[in-house]
């Protein structure tokens, strides 16, 4: 008899924790309104879906549209990563204040220069558009080499240092396009392309030590012909400058 109860007790108990477990979990999803709005719009639903506070002022008066597809419950976590992926799609973020617990939207550009995450090789990168600054350590090749070759994949918004001392780039950017940065630089950073780098530098400086071409008679200025091109050339300028000025003085005399 005592084995029956306790074994009834025992499956009340798992059945409250389960229920209690369901339930907790039903608390973190949130469903956010499908559709076209604007972008003022589009943060206050945000707001009141996610129980986040948000200043918006420095959207100004935008008048930018986001599209929310419809995806149905998702986590707290997946619903901010959506959101912060609508703002950068329209040049903006937001950044976390954690002394108000706000969320401040502000333009890509203003927003890198604030108190935005400061993440290490080490450091897992987040599944979003959050706007971080990561350290790429660089092993081979110069660190002006690679950040010359990465700015072509980078947005205007986004900023990138070579640090040489450091040996590595810091990168100003989305955390999605961040990884990305991440996989050219193990093919850019490597012996061979060291190699290549080097000889690259190597031609430009000896270009740059390069004489100016010689012209008959052993002079290395320009010819007579290029020095009369560039004479004619600025007479023709003067000449259109005095034009210009008749003819606006024959106009305000009434012509």
């Amino acid at each position: 008899m005592r084995v029956q109860k306790r074994n009834l007790l025992t499956l009340f108990t798992l059945l409250f924790l389960s229920w209690g477990g369901r339930a907790l979990a039903a608390t973190d999803l949130v469903q956010l309104k499908s559709g076209k709005m604007g972008l003022n719009s589009f943060l206050e639903m945000v707001s009141d879906k996610l129980k986040i506070q948000i200043d918006a002022s420095g959207l100004g008066g935008s008048n930018d549209t986001v599209s929310v597809p419809e995806v149905g419950l998702v986590s707290t976590e997946r619903a901010k990563a959506m959101v912060l992926t609508s703002l950068y799609l329209q040049g903006y973020t937001w950044i976390h204040s954690t002394a108000y617990d706000l969320y401040r939207v502000l333009p890509l550009r203003d927003a890198r220069d604030q108190e935005i995450p400061l993440l290490t090789d080490s450091d897992p990168l987040p599944d979003s558009d959050l706007l971080v600054t990561y350290i790429i350590p660089i092993q081979h090749t110069r660190t002006e080499y690679i950040a010359r070759n990465l700015r072509s994949f980078m947005p205007g918004d986004s900023r990138i240092i070579p640090h040489e001392s450091m040996g590595a780039v810091l990168v100003t950017d989305s955390a999605h396009n961040i990884s990305k940065l991440k996989e050219l630089v193990q093919h850019l950073d490597t012996p061979q392309a060291a190699k290549l780098a080097k000889e690259e530098l190597a031609e430009i400086a000896k270009r740059v030590d390069a004489p100016c071409p010689s012209f008959p008679g052993g002079n290395s200025q320009l010819p007579q012909s290029g020095i009369l091109i560039g004479l004619f050339s600025l007479i023709a300028l003067m000449i259109g400058f005095l034009a210009r000025g008749y003819v606006i003085r024959r106009i305000e005399g009434g012509l």
